[in-house]
Order: structure tokens, then C-alpha cells, then sequence
């Protein structure tokens, strides 16, 4: 893991670097989690299974180098969402 992953995880800074790592669906599910969307409620959007969105969500935050959930909707939501 290089130095930048380690301060991503430690959660002292996030980059959007890794995020063209993401399929197509991934980044979609992502920008639904931004949304504060339940497993249920993307998966309902998706057209998938809540597994589906449960491993798609463990396969994120591996890419992303991101832990829990809720760091994740707050990277998703400044990302996709911000008001400028």
C-alpha cells in the first residue's frame, strides 16, 4: 500500500484518484450511497440483489481505500454533490 492509500484509510485525507478504478456500476452505486440510499433502496434502483450491493460495497471501499459507510456517503456526497 503506498503512502497516499495509508492516509486515505487513517481518513486524514481523500483523493479522487482512485475512483477511475470503479466499473460503471460501481461508480453508479457510489453515487447513490452519496445520496444516503439504504443496501434496499439502490438495490431496488439498480436492479439488483441487496448481496450484489453489499459486495459491490466491500469491492468500493477496497478500491476507494475507504473505511465504513458513512465515510463513504460523505466522500460520495462532496464528490458528486457538493453546492459550489
Amino acid at each position: 500500500m503506498d503512502r497516499g492509500a495509508a492516509k486515505v484509510m487513517a481518513g486524514l485525507e481523500w483523493s479522487n484518484e482512485y475512483v477511475h478504478t470503479l466499473t460503471k456500476r460501481e461508480l453508479e452505486m457510489f453515487k447513490l450511497v452519496g445520496l444516503g440510499m439504504t443496501n434496499r433502496e439502490i438495490g431496488q434502483n439498480m436492479g439488483v440483489r441487496q448481496s450484489t450491493v453489499r459486495t459491490w460495497a466491500k469491492t468500493i471501499h477496497d478500491k476507494l481505500y475507504i473505511v465504513g459507510r458513512a465515510r463513504l456517503a460523505i466522500v460520495s456526497n462532496r464528490m458528486f454533490y457538493k453546492e459550489e
